[in-house]
């Protein structure tokens, strides 16, 4: 179950878009995400998360970048998907659960159907672990969080 959590992660999140920009690009979209246009700020993210990815991770000022761009998207620009990659980025790289679940959230919340699903799955394997009211309350809230990433489209939350 925890690796296809994983593969999930990295199929929808931090990972999910091999975009790189040739560096003739860069300032053009690193001005127009400063004109808050969240699709560049988006690819901006993408494009330093493989590039920090490709270095096994070692690459600090291309995480540093990764994040800004990711973050701006995200928390200033309201981007579903930016959100749902710094999801998966904590849950793959810092393992942290809280700000985990709240990027998660926080893409369902902005209308990304991979956000609700992820969601939706760690709820689900929490439910596993749990008992009592806890269980019903995880279970019940997975089920919310799976119904809306079917109803955005995502046809696997359906089944």
């Amino acid at each position: 179950m925890k690796k296809i959590l994983l593969i999930l992660a990295l199929s929808y999140g931090y990972l999910f878009a091999s975009f790189y920009l040739d560096e003739s690009e860069i300032e053009s979209y690193k001005a127009r995400c400063e004109a808050r246009d969240k699709d560049a700020c988006s690819k901006l993210g993408s494009h330093y998360s493989n590039t920090f990815s490709a270095s096994g991770y070692t690459d600090l000022v291309a995480k540093e970048l990764n994040l800004k761009y990711f973050m701006r998207a995200c928390n200033d620009l309201r981007e579903g998907g930016s959100c749902t990659s710094l999801g998966s980025y904590y849950a793959i790289v810092e393992k942290d659960k809280n700000k985990e679940f709240e990027f998660y959230e926080k893409a369902c919340s902005y209308g990304d159907a991979g956000g609700c699903y992820l969601l939706a799955s760690k709820l689900e394997r929490e439910a596993n672990n749990a008992s009592g009211k806890d269980k019903k309350e995880l279970i019940r809230k997975s089920k919310q969080f799976y119904k809306k990433a079917c109803n955005l489209g995502h046809k696997p939350a359906c089944g």
